[in-house]
């Protein structure tokens, strides 16, 4: 079934393609769509998200730029920690994403910053580790949450 959506994945992973091959050539053009379509048929037909809600492009695109960002930022964030001396928290923080296929992404993108690793993730809450400075004064929950997830939580909530 060719729908809006697929044109847009066969696209988008095309582009990706050509970007990692640094080449513009018919023929690395041709194996870009091809394996781009073959990704998402094998997609389709082993990875089936029923009742998956449709994700607006816009907004993911401004999620992926986000978490670039915070990955870069937090990593220098993280070298100065690590240099003035850090310690490590276990935090649980509750999340208000009720769809778990968003869940698992805040989990992943939470994993993915540097300074923080997602423990475990067990219905709304999220358990995880951070890096935090000995200087650091002891904070409360909702100002953990806010340094652990960030704007995540609000973008993937618009999607």
């Amino acid at each position: 079934m060719l729908t809006k959506n697929t044109i847009l994945s066969v696209f988008l992973l095309t582009i990706v393609w050509l970007i990692l091959c640094e080449s513009v050539s018919a023929v690395t053009v041709a194996s870009g769509i091809a394996i781009s379509i073959g990704c998402v048929l094998a997609c389709r037909r082993f990875i089936p998200l029923p009742g998956a809600a449709p994700v607006k492009p816009l907004r993911l695109s401004v999620y992926v730029l986000y978490l670039l960002y915070r990955m870069y930022v937090e990593s220098f964030a993280l070298i100065k920690v690590i240099i003035f001396g850090a310690r490590v928290e276990i935090i649980e923080v509750k999340t208000h994403i009720s769809d778990s296929l968003l869940r698992t992404i805040l989990v992943n993108s939470i994993t993915l910053t540097p300074g923080s690793l997602a423990l475990g993730l067990n219905g709304d809450k999220i358990l995880a580790l951070r890096f935090k400075s000995n200087d650091a004064a002891q904070n409360d929950e909702e100002e953990a949450r806010e340094r652990l997830m960030g704007k995540f939580e609000r973008i993937l909530l618009k999607m």
